[in-house]
């Protein structure tokens, strides 16, 4: 396990051995950390890749920006859909859309009908994640 703070949106992630997002919290920017923990200056997305730290910043793939994205939703219920997504896509120093698309796509049921590149993605996330993939599936599939 790791606690990873990354400095741009002011976040404070759990990430277990495999790098993936386990807790997310919100810290002030002038919190004193501990010495263990890995300073990081920004989030990307991958829609491809694994999860990995970088020099300077944390990447992510589907399933955490999935991860995310709830905890968002659940940090601020009362916030509209519109707003939630837009304080998503703020975190992320790229555009985190082909990650979140591909797990969405799952999701929704929407995967067989997806072509070209989101199809690859899909595909990667099932190759890095099958438990998780599987559980977001059957959770679209009670909708």
């Amino acid at each position: 396990m790791k606690l990873v703070h990354v400095d741009e949106p002011s976040i404070l992630l759990l990430l277990d051995d495999a790098l993936n997002i386990v807790q997310a919290w919100r810290v002030r920017r002038n919190k004193r950390l501990a010495a263990c923990v890995i300073r990081v200056t920004g989030l990307r997305s991958t829609a491809h890749g694994r999860p990995a730290l970088r020099d300077d910043h944390l990447e992510t793939d589907g399933l955490g920006c999935i991860r995310l994205l709830l905890w968002i939703t659940n940090e601020r219920p009362g916030a509209s859909t519109k707003a939630n997504f837009h304080r998503f896509e703020r975190m992320f120093s790229d555009n985190p859309t082909d990650a979140i698309t591909a797990t969405l796509r799952i999701l929704t049921g929407n995967e067989a009908r997806a072509a070209g590149e989101t199809s690859y993605f899909i595909s990667q996330q099932w190759a890095h994640h099958p438990d998780e993939m599987a559980a977001i599936k059957a959770l679209g599939g009670m909708r």
